[in-house]
């Protein structure tokens, strides 16, 4: 009895511990118990083994969340070591290093610092594509990408060319609603020169086939299959034997089924014969 009131104590130890945010220390509790208590309820160290489990998983995504805040103030570090004298190269090893470890705000920040300057133009497209369908809905996108080219760009050309840039990558990354709304952006603010009109086409010939594919994926429900094609003049597959018509619904049943049966009919003649028969002897 003793033994049960100090199990159940300390359960309720360790669950206040969990209450109270010290997950080690309750695992420690746990683990303790099991190994201490060898005659424990099964029903009890089912439960003790499930909160284990539970209280393992929290502690490794603290972890994992813990060692991404401390490599994202690694990199903010080492950026704020460079200053001023951070190169294009510098920047985008940054840039590329926050969107890793999932920080895609941060590198999408990095991203527009390195355009204002003038930096990468042509490198920076599928980062800043992919930071800005990761951090905005497509009904947010513009005001994003608005306020990044318009920072970055003086000449209404130069930003109407980035952003069908974005619209390109936007396709390459299968993110047809965020090109959609990118595309609907260049239609308002369109240009005067040929190949504009051409990568408008080719950006939306890019989310048609984006929408078809998704289209195809749902398959409909299956068809009856349609009856086979005759086999063409000289294929040696043998043609299909015809069908035989069924038999007239009127058609008189054969009213001696035992003539099908030969052996059966001679059986019944014999034992009809057999009286005739005793009476002769």
């Amino acid at each position: 009895m003793a033994g049960k009131i100090s199990t159940i104590l300390a359960k309720k130890e360790a669950e206040t511990y969990c209450t109270q945010g010290l997950h080690k220390e309750a695992l420690h509790i746990y683990h303790r118990l099991i190994a201490t208590t060898p005659n424990i309820d099964p029903a009890l160290k089912a439960g003790i083994e499930s909160q284990i489990e539970k209280i393992s998983a929290e502690l490794e995504s603290d972890d994992i969340e813990e060692a991404k805040r401390m490599t994202a103030n690694d990199i903010r570090r080492v950026k704020k070591g460079w200053g001023e004298e951070a190169t294009e190269s510098d920047m985008m090893i940054c840039a590329q290093a926050f969107c890793q470890i999932g920080c895609h705000e941060e590198a999408l920040q990095e991203l527009a610092d390195m355009l204002k300057k003038g930096c990468a133009t042509k490198k920076t497209p599928p980062l800043v594509a992919d930071c800005l369908a990761k951090t905005c809905a497509p009904e947010q996108l513009i005001d994003m990408m608005e306020k990044i080219i318009n920072e970055s760009f003086s000449q209404s050309k130069n930003r109407f060319d980035y952003a069908a840039l974005l619209a390109q990558e936007m396709v390459a990354l299968e993110h047809p609603g965020h090109a959609k709304a990118i595309l609907a952006y260049l239609q308002a603010h369109p240009q005067s020169d040929g190949d504009a009109a051409l990568r408008l086409t080719a950006v939306a010939d890019g989310i048609e086939g984006l929408e078809t594919g998704q289209q195809m994926d749902v398959k409909p429900n299956p068809q009856p299959a349609t009856p086979e094609e005759p086999a063409p003049a000289g294929d040696d597959t043998p043609a299909p034997l015809p069908e035989q018509p069924a038999p007239a619904s009127d058609a008189t049943p054969d009213p001696s089924p035992d003539k099908r049966f030969p052996l059966r009919e001679k059986i019944r003649s014999f034992i009809q014969w057999l009286p005739r028969f005793g009476k002769r002897s």
